[in-house]
């Protein structure tokens, strides 16, 4: 998406592409301010910066969408951005999301650059396999609003780094979302009914995350990579 363009990009599936340097799901510049509603972002990666989304100088807009296993990393030389990364000015408006299993060293869920910003409402960032929830290169910028927000268990932090001072106001949480895993291999990130994210549990905030109530509350162990995102491939 470049040079001004404004695409709506509405229940797609970006799985498994790959890019040399950065955007490997979907490449945001110059500009551009794509509508990106109800759509999975899955094991994507890019050599260095965004493997589900990449936006340079750019405005996305993305709601009710899940990133899962995206990677901003190549032969061990980490960057930034696992499932998004935003640089030159952009400003990033992402809500009622669901980004888990994303890796980079600078933000496993969200890279900002100094210039860069945005909102982050009611979504859930969970389980980086490297870097933290929301990184933010350098100081002296404007971090990102977080409200109703649940960061959980990302590899090098949850609320850390410019965001952690948001932590406990605004409805912004660190709880297990209590995932329904391999109860519902049809949405695998959907809640069970405990969850701290379901609707009830937040009535100033509302459904936090891309999945609402999908199964029973009992224990469960996690599910196997293939079977997470086997509802993606059919």
């Amino acid at each position: 998406c470049i040079d001004g363009s404004a695409p709506s990009v509405y229940s797609c599936t970006f799985d498994g592409n790959e890019a040399s340097v950065q955007g490997g799901g979907l490449f945001c510049y110059g500009g551009s301010s794509p509508d990106i509603e109800r759509c999975a972002f899955v094991g994507n990666s890019a050599g260095r910066k965004g493997g589900g989304v990449f936006a340079s100088g750019s405005f996305p807009v993305i709601t009710w969408c899940t990133f899962d296993g995206n990677s901003a990393q190549w032969n061990d030389e980490p960057y930034g951005g696992g499932a998004i990364h935003c640089t030159e000015s952009s400003m990033l408006e992402i809500r009622s999301s669901t980004l888990v299993f994303n890796e980079a060293r600078h933000g496993g869920g969200i890279y900002f650059d100094v210039t860069s910003t945005g909102t982050v409402d009611n979504t859930i960032i969970a389980l980086s396999t490297d870097g933290h929830a929301v990184y933010c290169e350098g100081y002296g910028g404007t971090p990102p609003v977080m409200t109703c927000c649940d960061l959980y268990s990302n590899f090098l932090g949850d609320w850390a780094d410019c965001i952690a001072p948001q932590y406990g106001s605004n409805g912004n949480i660190l709880e297990d979302p209590l995932f329904c895993w391999n109860q519902n291999l049809d949405c695998p990130f959907s809640l069970q009914p405990g969850s701290p994210c379901r609707e009830a549990a937040n009535p100033d905030c509302g459904l936090i995350g891309a999945w609402p109530i999908g199964c029973d509350m009992v224990a469960v162990e996690r599910t196997s990579w293939g079977l997470l995102t086997s509802r993606y491939r059919q």
